[in-house]
């Protein structure tokens, strides 16, 4: 590991530890961050399993992490410099038959729609061949939860799946294991750092509601 990537990796690394040590009510320096058997992580201190959710998530110079009671995923996405249109299988292969509009989808778009999936996917730990992420049914227009159909991926009154507006330059979406089929899902804390030189005031921590 070298260069700005490893760079990348050791700082997403440590804010997830300092996240997850901070819920758990435990030293940052104590946290073994783990994966199980599917890439999902999970976290330990002193060789006791944490019992929380977490999901890190990265793009270009900037970093993030989600940490709360229940299983959770999150993605994020730097907006695109240009909003050009996308290639039509790259914009099929992941919009659901009934996400699809007649002409181009620009890129910007589409990250709107693959951040909602990828948020899914890290959260219930399946890959992208689960029947693929056009499998996947959401609508940005719905209040709350934009999940319709998860397809073979999960079932979807076991998740809450929303974007957020994080107040800052990226593209991102949160997947939280819900409490009764549906209705209530647990508030989650969404921290985001930016890596760039002087970029301390571009970084943000929300709480979702429950």
């Amino acid at each position: 590991m070298a260069g700005r990537d490893g760079i990348r990796l050791l700082w997403r690394r440590l804010l997830t530890r300092i996240l997850v040590g901070e819920y758990a009510g435990v030293p940052a320096r104590d946290v073994d961050l783990r994966r199980d058997t599917r890439g999902r992580p999970w976290a330990a201190h002193r060789g006791r399993r944490l019992e929380l959710g977490f999901s890190p998530s990265r793009s270009r110079d900037w970093i993030a992490c989600a940490v709360g009671p229940l299983p959770l995923g999150l993605d994020i996405e730097a907006e695109p410099a240009v909003h050009r249109p996308v290639p039509p299988a790259m914009a099929k292969s992941v919009l659901h038959p009934a996400e699809r509009t007649p002409g181009p989808v620009s890129r910007a778009e589409l990250l709107r729609v693959w951040t909602l999936k990828e948020a899914l996917a890290k959260a219930t730990g399946h890959g992208i061949g689960r029947g693929g992420l056009s499998a996947i049914r959401t609508d940005l227009r719905a209040a709350g939860s934009v999940l319709v159909d998860a397809g073979a991926w999960a079932d979807a009154e076991d998740w809450q799946l929303r974007p957020l507006d994080l107040g800052v330059p990226l593209y991102a979406a949160l997947a939280v294991r819900t409490t009764d089929r549906g209705t209530h899902a647990p508030a989650v804390h969404v921290s985001t750092r930016s890596l760039l030189p002087h970029s301390l005031d571009r970084s943000a921590d929300r709480s979702t509601p429950p």
